[in-house]
C-alpha cells in the first residue's frame, strides 16, 4: 500500500485509456520538463489493479487547476476518489478522497450521455 504525502494530490489512470498516457506525458513536458528542479515533483508509479495496468501520479497540490484543464484536451475528466474493482483488492494507495482522482473519459458533443 503506497501512503499519500501531505501537500500532494494523485492522479490515478489505467494505462489502455485512450488519452491517459499522453496526458501524463503532455503534464510532465508542461510542468515539470525533464532535467528542471521542477521534474522532482512528478512522480509516476505503475501498479497492476484488477489485472490492468494503471499509473498514478503524485503531484503538487497546485497544479489541480491545470492538470484539470489539461485533462479535457485528452477527452479525460478528473472524477474524485479511486478506482474499484468489484470482487477485487482495495487499490493500493492510501488516501483521503479529495486528493485522489481517476481519470475516466469525459463525453462530450453527440457521445454526451
Amino acid at each position: 500500500m503506497y501512503t499519500a504525502r501531505q501537500g500532494c494530490i494523485y492522479l490515478i489512470a489505467c494505462l489502455l485509456r485512450p488519452g491517459a498516457i499522453d496526458f501524463a506525458t503532455q503534464l510532465e513536458e508542461d510542468f515539470f520538463t525533464p532535467d528542471t528542479d521542477a521534474n522532482s515533483d512528478y512522480n509516476i508509479i505503475q501498479i497492476n489493479y484488477c489485472s490492468l495496468p494503471h499509473y498514478i501520479l503524485e503531484l503538487p497540490c497546485a497544479i489541480y487547476p491545470e492538470a484539470e484543464a489539461l485533462a479535457r484536451e485528452y477527452n479525460l475528466q478528473l472524477v474524485p476518489g479511486k478506482p474499484h474493482c468489484i470482487g477485487g483488492s482495495e487499490f493500493s494507495l492510501s488516501c483521503s478522497g479529495d486528493m485522489c482522482f481517476t481519470l475516466e473519459t469525459s463525453w462530450v458533443g453527440e457521445h454526451a450521455r
